[in-house]
């Protein structure tokens, strides 16, 4: 099979979806953030997984022709599954990876990069980073709090932006609904309810 897979990764323990992401190799595209297991929340929750000899689960939500239209299934999965009350780690809505619509130059980028690397850190600021973690107490309130409430308000408003500007989303988010990718969406959503 070719083309783009929509994919998401599950936490083997509990069967919840937890992230979701677009590739066109999915086993590499998984291998790859496994290998990366360290600084954002994804990579902290595969850590985590790791940790304790665990992986994630893969699961392919659906299959599209080109990378734009790749773009808006990812946004079309990550603002349905909020909407069913999926905790994602995405920290994005999808699709160009941007959380506001700005996207640096690839000079610009370059620029940053070289900026930064081989810079070792400083003490104080090393120290400012431990303290800015919250505990593992913390974490487990601050999740607990959370645990059976919906997706906010703005996650949902922000994934209706995203797909606002871009070439036929209606087009595209009805031909959704009409296939089967709204039968999946369902079936999805009757499990975690």
């Amino acid at each position: 099979m070719s083309g783009v897979y929509i994919y998401g990764l599950c936490d083997p323990r509990s069967g919840e979806l937890r992230y979701i992401g677009k590739s066109t190799n999915v086993e590499e595209r998984v291998a790859r953030h496994i290998r990366k297991a360290s600084a954002r929340y994804l990579r902290r929750w595969i850590a985590g997984l790791l940790a304790v000899g665990l992986r994630p689960e893969v699961v392919v939500l659906d299959q599209v022709n080109d990378s734009w239209e790749a773009s808006i299934a990812e946004q079309f999965w990550i603002a349905s599954m909020r909407l069913c009350g999926c905790r994602l780690t995405n920290l994005t809505y999808g699709g160009d990876g941007q959380r506001n619509g700005y996207k640096h130059t690839p000079e610009a980028r370059l620029k940053q990069s070289i900026a930064e690397k081989g810079k070792p850190w400083s003490a104080s600021h090393r120290a400012n980073h431990a303290a800015a973690l919250a505990s593992p107490q913390t974490r487990a309130k601050m999740s607990a709090s959370r645990k059976g409430k919906p997706p906010p308000r703005a996650a949902v408003e922000g994934a209706i932006k995203a797909l606002t500007g871009k070439r036929r989303p209606r087009e595209i988010m009805e031909k959704a609904w009409a296939g089967s990718r709204a039968k999946k969406l369902r079936r999805l959503c009757s499990q975690l309810a």
